[in-house]
């Protein structure tokens, strides 16, 4: 009979590079996205889609200049884009508007005024997974395109991925981000 055919994710986030990286990696579980977006869903799989209009060494951590300084030599020349990073949302969070996210702070690579500025938000936790190598893709993304969007058939396969984290690993670092969000890593298993 065989092994089952992997089902196409065609649904796609931008996010800027230097984090798509982080979170591929697995140096960062989490990202956030608008309050209250329908396509942030537990178990809802999407392709993060690399951009790099809008990073900037101001809204990211001081730790984290050099990998910055490194994704922007890695944009391509022509303006292309490239896949590497799947992801699987594990949980999701609403983050109310007097709620502090200090707690959050060693958890991502953006500063404590970026990552307020970004109220009111939810937080995605994500599983992920990459490619080895990043796969061109037939999308362009403009600078105001939607922060969601379909691929359109342009998907790579989800055959030759590779876990960021591995499971007990994945389980210690997302029950610290639960913990630093103040929910109970038991009451979402």
């Amino acid at each position: 009979m065989g092994r089952p055919v992997e089902p196409t994710v065609s649904l796609a986030l931008r996010e800027w590079h230097v984090v798509t990286e982080a979170i591929a990696r697995g140096d960062q579980l989490l990202t956030f996205v608008p309050d209250g977006d329908a396509r942030a869903t537990v178990g809802g799989a999407f392709w993060l889609v690399p951009t790099w209009e809008h990073q900037r060494p101001a809204a990211i951590k001081r730790s984290w200049h050099g990998e910055l300084s490194r994704s922007n030599r890695d944009r391509p020349a022509g303006g292309g884009t490239a896949l590497r990073c799947h992801a699987m949302v594990d949980s999701v969070h609403a983050i109310a508007a007097t709620q502090p996210l200090d707690a959050l702070d060693p958890w991502h690579l953006w500063t404590t005024q970026y990552a307020e500025a970004q109220r009111p938000a939810t937080v995605l936790v994500l599983r992920a997974s990459a490619l080895v190598e990043p796969v061109a893709v037939a999308v362009t993304v403009a600078d105001d395109a939607p922060a969601w969007f379909d691929l359109d058939g342009a998907a790579p396969p989800l055959t030759a991925l590779v876990p960021a984290l591995m499971d007990q690993a994945f389980a210690i670092r997302a029950a610290a981000v639960l913990a630093a969000l103040g929910v109970d890593a038991r009451a979402t298993a």
